[in-house]
């Protein structure tokens, strides 16, 4: 992992900045906004890299997307952190619960960033998946364990 995501990247999660939400990079609840790990890593590289897309706001859910993806960040964001997909969802299944070597708890912030400073790799198998949805009161998409 890039040193400097690294020590920018778990000093965000244990700012206190953000809220910790689930299940999809960014999201509004009951006027709030929340970030999973990787939505925070996502306004980490939208705030340092020049000319970076910004997250999407949302129109009928409440799922920000960030460039099509509401789940996990795109190759370029990865690339820039010098994460790999796999090590993405391992993240992703930390801060979600669901993942068999934590007995499916859901991390707090510190956690995660107590990981990512111990060992941010991972060769567990993806446990995630995008799924989009359309019904007659609008579209969206969420991240669902699989």
């Amino acid at each position: 992992m890039n040193p400097k995501v690294k020590k920018d990247w778990t000093a965000a999660l244990t700012s206190g900045k953000y809220r910790q939400g689930r299940e999809a990079l960014k999201q509004v609840r009951h006027g709030h906004v929340y970030h999973c790990c990787l939505g925070v890593l996502c306004e980490l590289y939208i705030a340092q890299v020049p000319g970076a897309p910004k997250f999407t706001p949302p129109d009928i859910d409440t799922l920000y997307e960030y460039e099509d993806q509401p789940g996990l960040p795109t190759s370029a964001v990865l690339k820039w952190a010098g994460l790999t997909r796999k090590e993405a969802n391992r993240l992703a299944a930390l801060n979600d619960g669901g993942d068999d070597s934590v007995d499916n708890k859901k991390q707090s912030f510190q956690q995660i960033a107590n990981y990512i400073n111990k060992d941010s790799t991972t060769t567990s198998k993806p446990r995630f998946k995008v799924i989009r949805w359309e019904n007659q009161h609008g579209r969206g998409t969420k991240r669902v364990r699989i």
